[in-house]
């Protein structure tokens, strides 16, 4: 069982009951990963709430991309959205390096 920890430097609010139980991680690189892991979930939390404010699907893009960007690195992100009635996809807009692209619609093959 998982205590609450009233330590601050403990981001997650979790201690374990003993050193030695699975979540003692020093010296075993399991720390960082944790903290990768605690920062994805921030990530998501905070994009979580921005979907649901969005109010267009640039806005969306945008909402995902600063979420993803604050816990990997890339050059380009792009977002496209499925129709199946009309077997096109939607694309929402994206970045390419610092070039943006409007958002398009492109047909699905078959």
């Amino acid at each position: 069982m998982r205590k609450r920890s009233t330590s601050p430097t403990d981001r997650t609010g979790l201690r374990p009951e003993r050193a030695d139980g699975p979540l003692h991680t020093r010296g075993n690189g399991a720390e960082a990963e944790l903290e990768s892991l605690i920062d994805r979930m921030h990530a998501v939390a905070a994009a979580a709430a921005g979907v649901i404010g969005a109010s267009s699907r640039e806005v969306l893009r945008s909402v995902l991309e600063e979420a993803c960007s604050s816990v990997i690195s890339f050059d380009a992100f792009f977002v496209m959205g499925y129709d199946a009635g009309t077997h096109t996809f939607h694309g929402f807009g994206g970045r390419d390096t610092d070039q943006s692209s409007p958002p398009n619609v492109v047909t699905a093959a078959g």
